[in-house]
């Protein structure tokens, strides 16, 4: 299954009241995974039948689906064959905070799934910044949607869907966010790390997304990022030296990591992105395929016309003809043509008939009895 979103680590040691995010690690400091989409696609068949269940998840290191399914990729999808009425629950996380959200596909003719608002979705719950020195301040900042009660700790306690409020912790402090409603909780973590007056911690790489993850050939990706305490900011592949935070438009041909370093004094980071570029699959056409006339009388023909675009081999009942041409038919009965047209990709089919009529003996012996005057 491709890959067509980024994959997020975070691994922090602090020592000696210092902040070390190991070169190759990024993301986890000050941000929560986010589910961008899950859902069920048809939401309703018939025992037996197959659905297929799609996500795409961004700022997280695992994703997992109950139901048996397990772990999967950051995006994709997968069949699904439930026997009875399902809610599939899809968990994201980056180790150490993890986001839900929930999907439902429904057996025809069987009690239906309950239906509900869903989870709560937290799209953001970030620190900025996220180190501070002794006394300094930060800043929380989140959004939440489909919350009915949103609570963050320790400390804080009740706050609206989305806002943002400053805190002054005297030690590294994570901050958890709760969001809730009546299907359930979700909830997001941020860590604000206190650090001596004269450490200097390496950089920081919050994020670095690629938005489409998965393009056409011939279209185009965003790259976006943003980086905390870095004197140097490049890109790699073609694209070099970058600021802290921004974004670019790529049009890779083929598929391709792109490879953030981010460096200071105290060392450097770095941190991946795919941009999956896939082939439109484009099957042959057959733009007509006639029959001229349709019906004849034994002895006669018929003449086969055909056109097709985009195949690399033309059949005509399994035999090679011309992608394009005409054929003059005179079978002995009633007659069925298929003209099948070819690519690397697949073929495609087009079927049709010829009668052949046969005269009656007995209709010429009856005309000659026929007086043809007084």
């Amino acid at each position: 299954m491709m890959r067509f979103w980024v994959l997020v680590s975070a691994l922090i040691l602090i020592t000696s009241g210092c902040v070390y995010v190991p070169a190759g690690t990024f993301g986890g400091v000050g941000g929560s995974p986010t589910i961008s989409s899950f859902g069920a696609s048809p939401s309703s068949i018939s025992a037996g039948e197959v659905a297929n269940l799609n996500w795409s998840v961004t700022g997280a290191t695992s994703v997992t689906i109950d139901q048996g399914i397990g772990n999967v990729a950051m995006s994709g999808s997968r069949a699904v064959s439930p026997s009875a009425n399902t809610i599939y629950t899809l968990t994201a996380s980056n180790g150490t905070t993890s986001t839900t959200a929930t999907t439902s596909i429904l057996i025809t003719g069987s009690t239906p799934v309950p239906t509900g608002s869903g989870l709560p979705s937290i799209t953001s719950f970030i620190a900025n910044p996220p180190i501070v020195t002794g006394g300094g301040s930060s800043t929380l900042s989140w959004s939440v949607s489909n919350a009915t009660a949103v609570t963050i700790s320790p400390g804080i306690g009740a706050v609206g869907m989305s806002g943002s409020m400053p805190v002054i912790p005297s030690t590294s402090m994570a901050y958890i966010l709760t969001a809730s409603n009546a299907a359930g909780t979700a909830t997001a973590s941020t860590t604000v790390m206190v650090q001596s007056s004269s450490a200097i911690p390496p950089p920081i790489v919050l994020s670095f997304s690629a938005s489409p993850a998965g393009i056409i050939s011939g279209s185009a990706s965003t790259l976006t990022w943003n980086v905390y305490g870095a004197t140097s900011v490049s890109i790699d592949p073609s694209i070099g030296s970058v600021g802290a935070s921004g974004s670019t438009t790529i049009h890779p041909g083929t598929t391709t990591t792109y490879t953030l370093t981010a460096s200071n004094s105290a060392g450097g980071v770095t941190a991946t992105t795919d941009v999956n570029v896939l082939t439109l699959i484009q099957l042959p056409v057959i733009q007509y395929f006639t029959a001229n006339p349709t019906s004849f009388f034994k002895g006669g023909s018929s003449t086969l016309a055909w056109q097709t675009s985009g195949a690399t081999q033309v059949l005509l009942n399994g035999v090679p003809v011309s992608t394009n041409g005409a054929q003059v038919v005179s079978p002995a009965s009633s007659q069925t043509y298929t003209l099948a047209a070819i690519n690397g990709f697949g073929n495609s089919n087009k079927t049709i008939s010829v009668t052949v009529l046969i005269l009656n003996p007995n209709l010429f012996k009856q005309l000659q009895l026929i007086p043809l005057g007084p």
